[in-house]
């Protein structure tokens, strides 16, 4: 239980929940997957099947086959939305950024519907399915590669690229992992409105919220650093507590004038 301790409170304190959450569900949907043998395979989103079954275009970020050869995959997956979602969801307070990541993620599974409209008709499944959570989280490092063009992040925890430059990288690996050549413009089309919306570029729908909204995020903000504080004081105290306990023990035992008399 400690493990999932330290997650918690790091997930807190971090000022990134929606982040955090949405890290923990792609990982277990990943492993009860594997255990169930792809049981959670009809989350993902089949423009074939739209009609019956349309609550797909939010729950394919959360499909898997099951494969087990997809672990390391999944792990940087996981690994790399932490560090973007949480600096993304710092950046647009957490209910705007739920909304944020939803929205890619709906538009994706639009855009891929219209191209299989146009072009897609006798693809087979694994061709035009949408698997997994790789566009929202595609959407969410776009965003922030837009807002922080110069700021250098480790590729492969290695190669040190700018922000402008890993944008640019996500756009490219959408359009060249999409399975389907037809449906690859279909695809990145949706980042297209992430730059919009990151340049603050769509009427009406600024980047940042509203001041009262960003007063309201500073308060509640406040209010968490404010029982961080508490916390950590109501710690400091209980050790000072038990430093002049065990003080006061040995001081019973080894006073040397105790044994004079």
């Amino acid at each position: 239980m400690h493990a999932f301790q330290d997650f918690g409170r790091q997930a807190r304190t971090s000022q990134a929940p929606a982040t955090a959450a949405l890290t923990a569900a792609i990982a277990l949907a990943f492993v009860v997957s594997w255990f169930t043998a792809g049981k959670l395979l009809p989350l993902a989103f089949d423009p074939a099947t739209i009609g019956s079954a349309p609550w797909t275009v939010l729950t394919y970020p959360f499909a898997s086959i099951g494969d087990g050869r997809d672990l390391i995959w999944v792990l940087f997956l996981c690994l790399w939305f932490w560090g973007m979602g949480g600096a993304v969801e710092r950046d647009l307070g957490t209910p705007r950024y739920l909304v944020f990541w939803f929205s890619a993620a709906l538009l994706g599974a639009l855009f891929h519907w219209v191209g299989y409209l146009f072009v897609g008709e006798s693809l087979r499944f694994d061709q035009r399915a949408l698997i997994g959570a790789f566009f929202p989280v595609s959407a969410v490092t776009v965003a922030w590669g837009v807002r922080n063009p110069l700021q250098p992040v480790l590729l492969m925890f290695v190669l040190p690229i700018q922000g402008r430059w890993i944008a640019l990288l996500s756009v490219l690996l959408v359009f060249f992992g999409t399975n389907s050549p037809q449906l690859a413009v279909f695809a990145v089309a949706p980042l297209g409105l992430v730059y919009l919306f990151a340049t603050e570029r769509l009427p009406f729908l600024p980047w940042r919220a509203s001041q009262r909204d960003r007063r309201q995020e500073l308060r509640e903000s406040q209010r968490n650093y404010k029982k961080i504080d508490e916390a950590i004081e109501r710690q400091r105290q209980r050790e000072e507590r038990e430093r002049l306990r065990q003080l006061f023990e040995r001081s019973m035992i080894d006073d040397p004038d105790e044994d004079k008399r």
